[in-house]
């Protein structure tokens, strides 16, 4: 593979320029692949988010329907949580 490497004693001053722009191109688009996959990061973790929160509704409107205990509240009206997985050692 034949690459040019830059001389500045033998290249023009339009390449040395060409070179500099080719170099800061690269670097702005590294930098937009960054920002780029944070930002997809970010719309995952939405979604994620909005799914959990979705299903916990949806729990809340099943044990709405189920019968209440008497003396008891409604289920939905305690606080709902994330389900919590212990892993025993």
């Amino acid at each position: 593979m034949n690459q040019h490497v830059s001389n500045p004693k033998q290249d023009s001053p339009h390449r040395i320029v060409q070179y500099i722009w080719l170099a800061d191109r690269d670097k702005q688009l590294e930098t937009n692949n960054a920002h780029l996959c944070l930002a997809v990061r970010f719309v995952q973790q939405k979604q994620l988010s909005s799914a959990i929160s979705f299903e916990f509704e949806q729990q809340a409107e099943v044990a709405d329907k189920a019968p209440p205990l008497i003396g008891q509240r409604k289920r939905s009206e305690k606080k709902l949580l994330p389900p919590v997985f212990i892993t025993l050692a």
